[in-house]
């Protein structure tokens, strides 16, 4: 039995999972995990990792959320060379080997930017995708649903804090879950499925029409 003293390393999710809940196919996640060649004028040319884990298996949370953070910045209509470029020049910049799950991308639908503040209180962006080039204009943070501690994200709300739905590798070891009850989004797909109505599910698990529903839509988006 392996045992993993950071939850956050515990393979836990599919490919297909970690697509579905950051938005992206299975081939993009495969591709971001283990890289991949491609052909060029000048002969082909390999393109490596984006993540920091395994590159074939199941994922871990800390994995799932560089993948958020990339397809956060895909679906932003950041191109993928300069995601690329960001992440190489957070690393040099910061120091840290993995800083899709470290720093906070934000993101005007063009470049990349961390936020930073200056010793006398100022505040300003570092264009990452730049080299480092301070860039002064108002930019969105297109991650809002991570939660961060101590500078590392810990919990992801995968369809925007406004829903229920929170993943956190220390709870339900890893499964999605809904926040208030604790009670995980497959638990209440497969009562669902079994023909149970939403209101036996509603007082089963002592939850509301809301949290039920959101975590059906979750669970199972083609049928909602």
């Amino acid at each position: 039995m392996v045992i993993y003293p950071d939850e956050a390393e515990r393979p836990t999710y599919s490919l297909a999972e970690a697509a579905r809940y950051a938005r992206t196919s299975p081939q993009s996640v495969a591709r971001w995990r283990a890289g991949y060649a491609y052909p060029t004028q000048q002969g082909t040319r390999r393109s490596g990792p984006l993540t920091g884990g395994a590159a074939s298996g199941f994922l871990s949370f800390n994995e799932l959320v560089e993948v958020a953070v990339v397809s956060a910045a895909r679906c932003a209509k950041v191109p993928m060379k300069k995601v690329r470029i960001a992440i190489d020049t957070a690393r040099n910049l910061y120091g840290v080997e993995r800083p899709l799950m470290t720093i906070r991308f934000k993101t005007d639908g063009r470049e990349i930017f961390t936020h930073e503040l200056e010793p006398d209180g100022a505040s300003r962006f570092v264009n990452l995708s730049r080299t480092g080039q301070t860039a002064w204009k108002y930019i969105q943070d297109v991650l809002n649903d991570l939660e961060y501690e101590s500078g590392v994200a810990v919990r992801w709300w995968p369809e925007g804090t406004a829903i229920p739905i929170v993943i956190d590798p220390r709870v339900s070891f890893g499964r999605p879950y809904v926040v208030r009850r604790g009670v995980s989004t497959d638990a209440i797909r497969s009562q669902f499925q079994a023909g149970e109505s939403i209101e036996a599910i509603i007082d089963d698990f002592d939850l509301s029409r809301e949290e039920v529903e959101a975590a059906l839509r979750f669970e199972l988006p083609k049928a909602a």
